[in-house]
């Protein structure tokens, strides 16, 4: 048996990922899906959430979103 792996690109993830249907629980341990249900859902409504909330994102899917908020509390 082989083992490889597929990259897919942002676009393509957000293009394919459908809000109506439920996750599992494995889901939830991908960091790269942080951010991916409200990038879908202000698409889907022609909402431009701009760079900040990009960047916000971002933050959160390597974890320094959670830092810098432990930082100021």
């Amino acid at each position: 048996m082989s083992s490889f792996a597929v990259v897919e690109s942002e676009a393509s993830r957000l293009r394919d990922f459908d809000t109506s249907k439920p996750r599992d629980e494995s889901y939830y341990r991908d960091s790269r899906n942080v951010g991916l249900w409200a990038k879908k859902r202000a698409q889907e409504m022609g909402v431009d959430l701009g760079p900040r909330f990009e960047e916000t994102v971002e933050k959160a899917r390597t974890g320094k979103l959670i830092k810098e908020m432990s930082e100021k509390a």
